[in-house]
């Protein structure tokens, strides 16, 4: 029987001053960041829907999903309290926000992707690859937008800006060295 875990999410930006949580001896959770690069080409128009992605750990069978909501910019999303293991991300939502009255409303696809990673007990992964998020404007009608995404490897200066936001949050000096999936 396959259980569903949640774990808290942070998101952290240059701005912000997000915080680690400090480890535990009895605990050998691990912490994995994703990286998130966004740009929107025009300052009027907003990202129109978020992700919801999903992974599994493949020793547990358990699975673990957090919200992605673009910014712009590169951020990055902490995921914290898993347990060492084995993990692959099989999967993920999008979330095309519409409204409804004064509501929100989701319309879901599931729609598949596999990238596997190992996380180590007590350590801090940063997941090669990026979700990257872009929103077009149409040229003839300004107010056709459409956002776009991929999932692909970090460029070397975005994996240095990634390094350069973890080193910023509180608690970081705790989790060294900050391990990168292969």
């Amino acid at each position: 029987m396959k259980k569903a875990v949640t774990s808290v999410a942070l998101l952290a930006t240059l701005t912000g001053c997000a915080s680690l949580p400090v480890p535990t001896p009895e605990s050998n959770n691990a912490i994995l960041a994703v990286p998130v690069v966004a740009e929107n080409d025009s300052n009027s128009t907003g990202y129109a829907y978020g992700y919801v992605m999903r992974m599994m750990n493949q020793e547990t069978n358990e699975r673990t999903s957090f919200n992605i909501k673009p910014q712009n910019g590169t951020r990055v999303k902490i995921i914290d309290d898993l347990p060492p293991g084995s993990y692959c991300f099989d999967g993920y939502f999008s979330r095309p926000e519409k409204k409804d009255g004064y509501r929100y409303t989701y319309d879901s696809e599931y729609l598949p992707y596999e990238s596997c990673f190992e996380l180590e007990a007590s350590t801090l992964t940063v997941w090669q690859n990026k979700v990257a998020v872009y929103v077009y404007t149409d040229e003839k009608d300004r107010r056709s937008t459409w956002q776009r995404h991929a999932f692909t490897e970090l460029e070397e200066s975005e994996r240095e800006n990634v390094e350069a936001r973890l080193l910023e949050m509180k608690n970081i000096e705790l989790w060294q060295p900050i391990v990168w999936s292969e």
